[in-house]
């Protein structure tokens, strides 16, 4: 909030600096789990990639009319991977499982970062909804799914991948995305920190942002147990220690990483339709 609040109301780049946070400690917190399991991923270049990820997205949006952002920085990624490899080649210490490491924590979740960083740059109109679904919806949805799998219980959803999740919880998620969207909405119609609605009459706007928040519950829960199947395969219960009571950094990010994807997906081609 701390950085979301004046990124709303004062300058945009408050709001970089909150994602450039996760992508250093994401990094290290990926790092530390994957080399728990796998060959250690080379971490100069993963920091690297932070740095340079975030350089190009902004130079490309810049030069390309807030465009090509993601686009440059995939393109870093390739850049990056190919320095790996020249790194381990004349490196003693690395090998090409060093390389294919780095390469995964690049993707997941640098990539999946990116996305998160690019909802900034979507145009006055969609970068505070688009915020507020990722850092706010989200929330609800974790707090509906926790809340109404501990009353009701039932059936596991993925057993094997995360035994405390049930079927009642992933359901409640999903109402949590809904009622999310619909809050959302009443915060655009009072123009809460600036946002606006985005469409013209009433349950147009109702509808669409109960429908983004639903998108955004399901993507938010995939996520979730993507991050979970990786912690048991690697065989940790918490991605780290650093926030006392929550693990880490990725314990808390680990749905946002593909709502993210989601958001900025959605409202991209939603604003080139309309």
């Amino acid at each position: 909030l701390g950085l979301i609040i004046p990124a709303l109301t004062v300058n945009p780049i408050f709001y970089d600096v909150l994602v450039l946070v996760f992508m250093f400690t994401a990094s290290y917190e990926m790092i530390r789990v994957i080399s728990n399991r796998f060959a250690a991923p080379i971490k100069v270049c993963v920091y690297a990639q932070v740095v340079l990820g975030y350089a190009v997205f902004r130079v490309a949006n810049f030069y390309g009319q807030d465009k090509w952002g993601i686009s440059a920085m995939f393109a870093s990624l390739v850049i990056m991977l190919v320095v790996c490899f020249v790194y381990s080649m004349f490196s003693k210490q690395t090998t090409v499982a060093n390389v294919l490491s780095t390469l995964f924590i690049m993707v997941y979740p640098l990539s999946l970062l990116g996305y998160l960083l690019a909802i900034n740059y979507l145009g006055a109109a969609y970068r505070g909804i688009g915020i507020i679904y990722a850092f706010g919806v989200t929330s609800l949805v974790d707090s509906m799914a926790l809340f109404v799998g501990s009353m009701l219980k039932g059936p596991k959803l993925a057993p094997s991948v995360s035994p405390k999740k049930t079927i009642s919880g992933a359901i409640g998620g999903l109402v949590g995305g809904l009622i999310g969207g619909l809050a959302l909405y009443f915060l655009c119609k009072v123009n809460f920190l600036g946002l606006s609605l985005i469409l013209d009459g009433t349950w147009p706007n109702v509808i669409l942002y109960m429908l983004v928040g639903l998108g955004v519950s399901i993507a938010c829960q995939a996520g979730d147990l993507i991050a979970s199947y990786i912690k048991r395969y690697c065989r940790v219960k918490d991605y780290s220690n650093i926030l006392p009571g929550h693990g880490g950094f990725m314990d808390r990010i680990d749905g946002v990483l593909v709502a993210g994807i989601f958001i900025f997906a959605f409202f991209w081609i939603f604003k080139i339709i309309v």
